[in-house]
């Protein structure tokens, strides 16, 4: 619906420009076929009846739909701003009125197109009797059939006469029937011969396609085997980093715990400190 409305903005749009630009000035085209809400509304905006058309807008005044009612607005201008000229639908009307397109006073098709003046009873009567006659005998299956039987009796005809030339009826027909069986079996073996060519061609390029194909499994044999390969090479390095990497981690795990064992040996115990400081005391208090 909102292309079909902005299709029609713009067919107003051109309508204005084209009745405001100057008469020696080459006016635009109107869009009236890009949709099909201005294609039914064409005669209604340029025909005759566009004296009778008019155009009803409805607009919310709360604040919140501000930019939408600015929006009809304009569109609402740009419609008034259309001038209808009544001296130009009164002559188009007349113009429709006197012409021979109907009574229905329609100056477009169904297509969008102008219709045509002359009626098409006129343009069948224009056209001759004896071409329809002919056209109608050569479409027609009963000449075809007629026409199959004239073929037929002429040939008969023709292997008469033959026989009439050559002298004795029974010889000539033994011949033309052997012609005719020779021919036959000529035209049997040029099409065995063809049928027979073909299926060689299909042959070979089936062997072709079977070599195809078996160098592709060859490939793919290949190329599975090297991609285990691969996967087995890529496993064990991965292996093998894993387990530098855990000894490289061992080894520091170690080198801490033996360091913070000798830190803790070193270091005394606070049983001997307190025994130390007693006997020191008791010296003391000896001497």
């Amino acid at each position: 619906i909102n292309s079909s409305l902005m299709k029609l903005m713009r067919c107003l749009q051109a309508l204005r420009n084209n009745q405001s630009a100057k008469p020696s000035s080459i006016s635009s085209v109107v869009p009236f076929r890009e949709s099909k809400l201005t294609h039914l509304l064409m005669d209604h905006l340029n025909g005759p009846a566009a004296s009778r058309t008019s155009m009803v807008v409805n607009i919310n005044p709360s604040a919140s739909d501000f930019d939408e009612t600015q929006h009809i607005l304009s569109y609402a201008t740009d419609a008034r701003a259309i001038r209808i000229n009544w001296a130009e639908c009164k002559r188009k009307r007349n113009a429709i009125q006197m012409g021979g397109n109907g009574s229905n006073g329609h100056t477009h098709g169904e297509n969008g197109r102008l219709l045509k003046k002359k009626s098409d009873e006129s343009e069948l009567s224009n056209f001759p009797p004896k071409k329809i006659a002919r056209l109608v005998k050569k479409l027609s299956p009963r000449a075809a059939l007629a026409k199959r039987r004239d073929e037929m009796t002429l040939t008969k005809k023709r292997k008469v006469e033959l026989q009439s030339l050559r002298g004795g009826a029974s010889q000539t027909t033994g011949i033309l029937e052997r012609h005719v069986k020779k021919g036959k079996f000529i035209g049997g073996q040029n099409k065995k011969r063809r049928l027979e060519d073909e299926v060689n061609e299909l042959k070979e390029k089936l062997k072709e396609s079977r070599k195809e194909t078996t160098q592709f499994q060859s490939k793919y044999t290949q190329l599975s085997i090297k991609l285990v390969g691969c996967e087995s090479e890529i496993r064990t390095e991965l292996a093998e980093e894993t387990k530098v990497q855990m000894n490289s981690m061992r080894e520091y795990y170690n080198e801490t715990i033996n360091r913070l064992q000798d830190q803790i040996l070193a270091e005394p115990t606070p049983s001997k400190s307190v025994k130390k400081v007693l006997k020191d005391k008791r010296e003391e208090m000896v001497e």
